[in-house]
């Protein structure tokens, strides 16, 4: 069956984005995640109900783990949204990158930024 993940992340690590997308869709998965275009102009409102919708409709959350994903308010909105409904949460310590995963997923043990490691989510 084909899996959605919906990926959180800083717009600093899309390099990182980028290369993780890859990877999932070569085992089949559909990833999804906010858009790279701008949407302030729409409004915090609009903003939270199309992240709501996105990860209500994903099989797990991906939380990319850089420098400053850790203070990053749509990073833990998309957080405490995915715990609100379930969906279970896992980080991807990114390569390179030192910073503190959200507060509220602290307690999770973060994956490697590793093709197999992650590609092997999808069958957890």
């Amino acid at each position: 069956m084909k899996k959605t993940v919906f990926i959180s992340y800083h717009f600093k690590d899309k390099t990182y984005k980028g290369e993780i997308v890859k990877w999932l869709e070569e085992t089949g998965a559909k990833v999804i995640s906010t858009d790279e275009n701008d949407l302030r102009p729409n409004g915090d409102k609009l903003i939270e109900k199309k992240i709501r919708e996105q990860i209500h409709s994903s099989d797990f959350v991906l939380i990319l783990v850089g420098n400053d994903t850790h203070n990053r308010p749509w990073v833990d909105y998309e957080v405490a949204v995915a715990r609100s409904l379930n969906i279970p949460t896992y980080c991807i310590q990114l390569a390179g990158r030192n910073g503190a995963a959200p507060m509220e997923i602290r307690s999770l043990t973060c994956i490697d930024y590793n093709k197999q490691r992650i590609q092997h989510l999808l069958n957890s």
